[in-house]
């Protein structure tokens, strides 16, 4: 059993998670209003503590239940996206300054520790920005490494994930 003791998890509803991993916070899938299409929390929205001060935000794909343009303007033009590349630009005529563009097997840093961006398979259209093939799992890797796709299925390659992760 690993020790997670220097992460902490928070399921805030649907894909959307605080992973706080060596006192970097990141957050997948933001999806903070009180309704989002035919989402509707039954408890409010999350309390804004969860979602203030936020290091890093994974998108994994353009569905409209785990891209929420409202939600990320909750966190500011300015906080730190990061995406699968060809998708920069939707964000970028939104007002969003912060972009970072992943291939599967690109790292970002952030504050120490690294993001990796992994295939991930999910099919569909997500409009504005088009077909979910620019859809991508992510592994945080710190003290901890935790596991993040959003919506995939499961393929052959996953198997090469099985590296020592604390937390999928």
């Amino acid at each position: 059993m690993s020790d997670l003791s220097n992460a902490r998890i928070t399921f805030i509803g649907h894909a959307t998670i605080l992973i706080e991993i060596d006192g970097v916070r990141v957050l997948t899938d933001p999806i903070l209003r009180e309704r989002v299409g035919p989402l509707t929390r039954t408890s409010g929205p999350p309390a804004k503590e969860l979602y203030s001060e936020i290091d890093a935000v994974l998108i994994s794909h353009s569905h409209w239940d785990h891209l929420d343009y409202g939600s990320l303007k909750l966190l500011g033009y300015d906080v730190p996206l990061l995406a699968r590349t060809g998708m920069a630009g939707e964000f970028r005529s939104r007002g969003f300054s912060d972009v970072t563009e992943l291939e599967p097997g690109a790292s970002q840093v952030v504050r120490g520790v690294r993001i990796e961006a992994v295939h991930a398979e999910h099919k569909g259209f997500g409009p504005p920005v088009g077909g979910t093939e620019l859809c991508l799992g992510f592994i945080i890797h710190g003290a901890q490494s935790v596991y993040f796709a959003g919506d995939t299925a499961f393929f052959d390659e996953m198997a090469a994930f099985d590296i020592g992760l604390d937390l999928a």
